[in-house]
């Protein structure tokens, strides 16, 4: 994806699935703090180019951001709560808004990603869990 950015290539979203990705209890992707460093790493990699045009430079904060976000949600969806929370206070870093808007907007991905998986999202499972407590009162201190 990143190769087909660099040679200007114009993309568009199709509503309809054109891929299928097998899953299984072996699947590699299901090793969540492997993915979750390789994601990031990708990404690194690919903002350290000094090659980037201006317009993916522009949008570089917000693409690090959702993947931090996406990246936290992983970690949620296989149960890694504490991993998921330092995704999430990495991935402040890269938004303007609020601290409360950040974490309305978590919830809302969070709800989105769980849907694509065919999973509802239970938010008060979250919320009540220790490592989201924890998360919420280090945002509070760091104000």
């Amino acid at each position: 994806m990143q190769r087909l950015i660099m040679l200007g290539c114009q993309t568009a979203w199709v509503p309809q699935v054109t891929v299928l990705y097998r899953q299984h209890d072996q699947n590699d992707s299901l090793n969540t703090l492997v993915q979750a460093e390789e994601v990031w790493a990708v990404q690194e990699q690919f903002f350290a180019r000094p090659d980037i045009p201006p317009a993916i430079r522009q949008i570089e904060r917000e693409c690090r951001y959702y993947t931090l976000v996406w990246i936290a949600w992983r970690l949620y969806h296989t149960g890694r709560l504490a991993e998921m929370s330092s995704y999430l206070e990495k991935a402040l870093s890269y938004r303007p808004n609020t601290r409360t808007e950040a974490l309305m907007q978590w919830i809302e991905l969070f709800q989105r990603y769980e849907a694509e998986y065919g999973k509802t999202f239970d938010v008060q499972q979250l919320t009540q869990s220790s490592d989201w407590q924890e998360l919420i009162s280090i945002l509070i201190k760091d104000k």
